[in-house]
């Protein structure tokens, strides 16, 4: 019998999480939790999204802007080493890296009459269908039941804790934090309340204050407190509501008051039973996460265990529907940690235990803020870009600031990171962050919620942020004296190095991601001008810079020059992590394989000397770069590389050890995120600029039976398709704005065009219409 859905869509294990990286997580949003689910000690990890170290401040150093034109000087005359020490010396801004993110700590749930003993009865769950973790065990003939759920509505995580023995229910709940300024309260109706204060960072005073409000009701039996805990004895069953919030309210504004919100959150849960939260949380989880529907046939590996099933599928056992529950999972913590009103997903998407976790946490726009996103407008979840449009809002504000300051330009830009406070200044070295490109390609997110929806109120919204963007370029861009090609300077391509002579450097004008990068960027305004009718003659000069912008090169190695013509690097580094020079096929489509061939072919050698993978991101990089060059067996390859090599029990993403401090590696979400992209990237793509839609263009013969429904195409339809034998069997297309698309099939095209609201089906290789 085949499984139902929510077995379908659920990772579940026989013993509890020995680690954090094996706990389950829960979120809305704004508030998240990872369930560990131990038997007779409960750990649940929370987290609250604008909990950040540090303090407002001003992204910028004034005094840089007089080290401008001799660090350009520098790099135009080739002394590559004197500009990277000058960039080094005298052109980051404040602080010295951006603020990490923080949890605010932990609840325990200890239970008493209950062994540490793991019961063979033992099963702990996350589905991802109704956005629940459960844990369930039998002990001394009681069966215990706990769920957990983080209501979007209500703003509350919410446990709930049954027995079938009435009164068997004995519990001591308390709460801890790592945060040295921290307090613990006890309010009336069983209260606990953690107070505290985030720590500084980098010279920056800490300004948040947090509180996390536990309130502990039973049906039967007493609730009691003592100087540290809430005591539940006899009781049949325990509800637990969390509500967590700082005074955060704005990246220059720390005047809320966190004990009036948290209270009237729980306050009004009064009336609500758990299972009305949880059902009002399904409910609003489902209207998100049931758009899209991927069947990749069912394998027995659904009825064992998820740490047993991935190991066994890393030993070679077939499971097709494992990377269907893969790529399910990335949409799910998509939902779970990106809302509207809520944060951006950040590296760790919402989920994080440390004070000091790895790169902070934060938002690192060189790659991996983007590629959280990928996914969302084509596998229909566009809702969860808002929170990233609204940072993308606030850093334009602060990005004028440093444009201002430190080019003496106009317009907004952001470099290779920023935090809760906006920071846009390049600040933890000229390898990474001395790069300008970053708000540029962070605009690109914007176009494509428009190009998907062709919301035009929407686009008006978004004109005024690509066109600051774009005028940064206009009045900070230079003319390089070796090709004549207006360039970006200094600049360098992400974390890699050139070299002339044996010496490894960073910086130099015009690295080939930012020509493509702003290639996209003047395209996107001029279009978004000429849709508004607005700006004319701005519209004429960005074509015209356009036009100055170096094209993307091959070179005598058949590989895409990453570095302009004169620089080569003088050791190629095999498996670097990041593809920066091949961002023109993807995530943008100026390199496709029947438009630019030549180019395509580049790209394909230039993957090949790179390599696979060292991290779970670059992996899904490299499927989604495969996915585009149409070559399923080498996206194969990169997925197998991001599930065998780069994946936790608890499916999420690895980035392998940085140092002994993180010898269990580190999650970083982008890998579960930009494969999930990669997956739907497989089986149908809707390339930039071109009314097309291409069908299974790169799909394995490991994967020869399938369907997919609920893809969003550019222009406002959707799509829905199944294959058999390897071959496309169906496909409908619907229409929610009226329009003319070609469907792509291997070497068949056919013209559709549909009304809004109409639909069309297609059969077999030939795209037959339905009914000839």
């Amino acid at each position: 019998m085949e499984p139902e859905p929510s077995i379908m869509n659920e990772l579940w294990y026989t013993r509890p999480a020995s680690v954090w990286q094996e706990a389950l997580p829960i979120g809305n949003g704004r508030l998240g939790g990872m369930v560990y689910g131990g038997v007779r000690r409960e750990r649940i990890q929370l987290n609250e999204d604008t909990l950040w170290a540090g303090r407002p401040y001003t992204p910028s150093k004034p005094e840089a802007k007089q080290h401008l034109s001799e660090i350009q000087r520098l790099i135009n005359d080739g002394e590559y080493d004197a500009a990277d020490k000058l960039g080094n010396s005298s052109f980051l801004g404040f602080p010295r890296r951006p603020a990490a993110y923080q949890t605010i700590g932990d609840l325990y749930i200890e239970m008493h009459g209950v062994a540490e003993v793991i019961p063979t009865s033992y099963r702990r769950g996350l589905s991802l269908d109704t956005a629940a973790a459960s844990v369930d065990f039998e002990a001394d003939d009681v069966v215990y039941h706990r769920r957990y759920v983080v209501s979007p509505t209500h703003q509350v995580v919410a446990i709930h804790i049954t027995a079938s023995q009435k009164g068997a229910i004995n519990l001591n709940i308390f709460t801890n934090s790592p945060h040295s300024s921290t307090s613990v309260s006890f309010e009336q109706d069983n209260t606990i309340v953690l107070g505290g204060k985030n720590t500084p960072e980098n010279g920056l005073s800490g300004a948040l204050k947090f509180e996390a409000r536990c309130q502990v009701t039973a049906s039967s039996g007493s609730v009691s407190t003592t100087d540290d805990q809430v005591l539940v004895r006899d009781a049949d069953d325990v509800t637990i509501l969390i509500a967590m919030t700082t005074n955060y309210k704005r990246y220059n504004d720390v005047s809320g008051v966190p004990s009036e919100i948290t209270t009237k959150q729980i306050e009004k849960c009064k009336r609500l039973t758990f299972n009305d939260i949880a059902l009002e949380t399904a409910k609003s989880h489902q209207l998100l996460f049931n758009r899209v529907r991927l069947d990749l046939g069912t394998t027995a590996g659904s009825s064992i265990p998820t740490d047993e099933r991935l190991a066994a599928y890393i030993g070679g056992t077939q499971d097709p529907a494992l990377i269907a529950l893969y790529f399910q999972y990335g949409r799910y913590l998509l939902i779970t940690s990106s809302r509207p009103g809520s944060q951006p997903a950040n590296l760790q998407g919402i989920w994080n235990d440390s004070l000091d976790p790895g790169w902070g946490c934060g938002y690192t726009i060189n790659i991996n803020t983007q590629m959280n996103y990928w996914s969302a407008e084509t596998t229909n979840l566009s809702e969860t870009v808002e929170p990233l449009v609204e940072l993308v809002k606030d850093i334009a504000e602060t990005g004028a600031i440093t444009a201002k300051h430190m080019y003496g330009a106009e317009g907004w830009v952001c470099h290779q990171n920023t935090d809760l406070w906006r920071g846009t200044a390049p600040n933890t070295g000229a390898q990474w962050s001395l790069w300008p490109t970053g708000g540029a390609w962070l605009c690109r997110h914007l176009w494509d919620r428009y190009d998907y929806s062709r919301d035009l109120d929407f686009l008006r919204t978004i004109y005024p942020i690509l066109v600051g963007a774009s005028r940064f370029f206009l009045s900070s861009m230079v003319q390089d004296p070796h090709s004549g090609f207006m360039v970006t300077n200094p600049s360098c391509s992400p974390e890699n190095v050139h070299g002339i002579d044996g010496t490894k450097t960073t910086l130099c004008a015009g690295p080939t991601m930012d020509n493509q990068i702003l290639r996209d960027l003047f395209s996107h305004v001029i279009e978004a001008g000429e849709l508004l009718g607005q700006d004319e003659l701005l519209r004429g000069e960005l074509g015209r810079l356009r036009d100055q912008l170096p094209p993307t090169t091959v070179g005598s190695d058949g590989r895409i020059n990453e570095w302009p013509d004169h620089l080569r690097p003088t050791e190629p580094e095999k498996n670097h992590r990041h593809t920066s020079h091949l961002f023109g096929l993807y995530p943008s489509c100026q390199i496709d394989v029947d438009e630019t061939p030549d180019l395509s072919k580049a790209c394909a050698k230039t993957l090949d000397q790179r390599g696979e993978a060292g991290t779970g991101w670059a992996a899904a990089w490299r499927l989604n770069l495969w996915a585009r060059l149409r070559d399923g067996g080498r996206a194969w390859e990169s997925l197998q590389t991001l599930l065998c090599e780069m994946t936790y029990p608890n499916l999420f993403d690895i980035h392998p050890p940085l140092s002994k401090a993180y010898a269990m590696g580190t999650f970083q979400i982008d890998g579960n995120l930009g494969g999930t992209a990669g997956i739907a990237e497989m089986f149908v793509q809707s390339p930039a600029g071109r009314d097309e839609v291409i069908l299974l263009p790169a799909l394995p013969m490991q994967l020869d039976k399938g369907s997919i429904s609920g893809i969003c195409l550019r222009g406002g339809w959707t799509v829905d398709l199944g294959w058999k034998d390897g071959a496309l069997n169906w496909v409908t297309l619907s229409a929610r704005l009226s329009g003319t698309k070609v469907i792509r099939y291997l070497d068949k095209r056919r013209s559709v065009s549909l009304q809004e609201g109409q639909s069309v089906v297609l059969l077999g290789p030939d795209l037959n219409p339905s009914g000839h």
